[in-house]
């Protein structure tokens, strides 16, 4: 039916900071990318029995954060704003955490799935006062990149047109490649919820857009004729028993097993549509909001992810990474219980068996 990789297995590191609450609960003390203890044996010895896997670093917040070289640099702290739909403003990486990062999974063997700050410099548009901030994000920064959940309706802080994201696009594959003229890494996008009509346009405008500007180079296939495109991976979110606050869950068993196929298929299909064929990514989160407790952390979470994991290899995706390995109430490791949860063995015997 289908052949996995020896990459195939994911983990996701998030930003999040222990103020980030969902429905009276906030699960993610210690848990961020920020603030996980790189040393603790516990963790150390599941991502090493896991290996070789990629991990996943970043999600909602990464389109906020600043970068720190040095000590001197300003670093300012992710901070509380219920202004914004995000819920946080500020967040800064320090290069000395990036490098313990890189050392962290050279140790144990992991890759690093990096998401890229793509809303940095640019500027909202004036916008309708009964209209989500979200949806009047527009600029054209000197260049712009990734990010995490932009594209179209699905776009949390920014709904980031299909010719714009190809544009964008393009510019980081030429300022990746410039950086590392041989073995670049892989680029990924567009990582968010999919949408079957925006993806099929953004291929189609990334195929263009590569051709007016001479193309894109990178670790990708080519596309239909022949050329090769800047994109290496198309990526997208799944979420299938929706939000984390329980009323939905419960009452609809259906949503915990036997629905992934309907989550895995589309982008297959959208790819063709767009003459592009090449390996697909997925973040797997259960529920969005943070999980529940009891549910996307306990034996029944294991009815869907099991489900899920046989769904996207058969469906074509090179791998999925589970949202997340600490933090929130979905996540594989609770370093404060010093206990596994069960979807932990799910992804061991799929290391181990697939």
């Amino acid at each position: 039916v289908s052949r996995t990789r020896d990459t195939s297995t994911c983990v996701s590191l998030d930003w999040w900071p222990a103020e980030k609450c969902d429905y009276g609960s906030c699960p993610w003390t210690n848990s961020s990318l920020l603030t996980a203890d790189l040393s603790d044996p516990l963790l150390g010895s599941a991502i090493a029995a896991l290996a070789p896997l990629h991990l996943r670093v970043g999600g909602s917040l990464a389109d906020q954060v600043s970068f720190a070289l040095s000590r001197e640099d300003g670093c300012p702290p992710f901070a509380v704003d219920v202004t914004r739909r995000i819920g946080f403003t500020g967040g800064c990486l320090r290069l000395s955490r990036w490098l313990e990062v890189l050392s962290f999974c050279e140790r144990l063997g992991c890759g690093v799935l990096f998401s890229v700050n793509a809303l940095r410099g640019r500027t909202r548009d004036e916008c309708q006062p009964a209209a989500l901030p979200a949806v009047c994000s527009r600029a054209s920064p000197r260049f712009s990149v990734l990010g995490n959940e932009l594209a179209g309706d699905a776009g949390i802080e920014a709904h980031l047109s299909a010719a714009e994201y190809a544009r964008d696009l393009l510019s980081l594959r030429r300022e990746v490649d410039a950086l590392w003229p041989t073995k670049p890494p892989l680029l990924l996008a567009p990582d968010t919820a999919f949408d079957a009509e925006w993806a099929k346009l953004f291929l189609s405008q990334l195929r263009a857009a590569s051709k007016e500007g001479g193309g894109g180079g990178g670790g990708g296939g080519g596309d239909g004729d022949g050329g090769r495109l800047p994109l290496d991976i198309l990526s997208h979110h799944i979420y299938p028993l929706g939000a984390g606050d329980g009323r939905q869950m419960a009452a609809s068993p259906r949503r915990r097993a036997g629905g992934a196929s309907r989550d895995c298929s589309p982008p297959r299909a959208a790819a063709a549509g767009g003459s592009l064929a090449r390996p697909e990514e997925a973040r797997l989160g259960g529920a969005y909001n943070s999980g529940q407790r009891g549910v996307t952390d306990g034996f029944v979470s294991s009815f869907w992810f099991n489900d899920l994991l046989g769904a996207l290899a058969r469906h074509g995706h090179a791998f999925g990474c589970r949202q997340a390995i600490l933090g929130g109430h979905y996540a594989l490791l609770d370093l404060r219980r010093r206990q596994p949860a069960p979807d932990f063995y799910s992804l061991l015997l799929w290391r181990r068996l697939m």
